[in-house]
C-alpha cells in the first residue's frame, strides 16, 4: 500500500485527513508538529480526535 501525504493541515486538509488517519499510511507535512488530528461536528458539538504521524522538514518524508 502506497503512502498518503497531506500537505497542510488546515480546514479542507484536517477534514479530508481525518478520515484516512488510522486506516492508511498517513503522513501530515506541516509547520508544527502536533499528536493528533480532530474533527468536531457543527451540528452536535461532538469531538473525535485520532493520533497521526506529523513531519515538519521534507527531509523527514518517504516517496510517498
Amino acid at each position: 500500500m502506497a503512502g498518503i501525504v497531506l500537505i497542510g493541515p488546515g480546514a479542507i486538509g484536517g477534514t479530508v485527513g481525518f478520515p484516512l488517519a488510522g486506516k492508511h499510511d498517513l503522513v501530515i507535512a506541516a509547520n508544527q508538529k502536533f499528536e493528533t488530528l480532530a474533527l468536531t461536528r457543527a451540528d452536535s458539538g461532538e469531538r473525535q480526535a485520532v493520533p497521526v504521524n506529523v513531519v515538519t522538514s521534507p527531509a523527514e518524508l518517504k516517496p510517498a
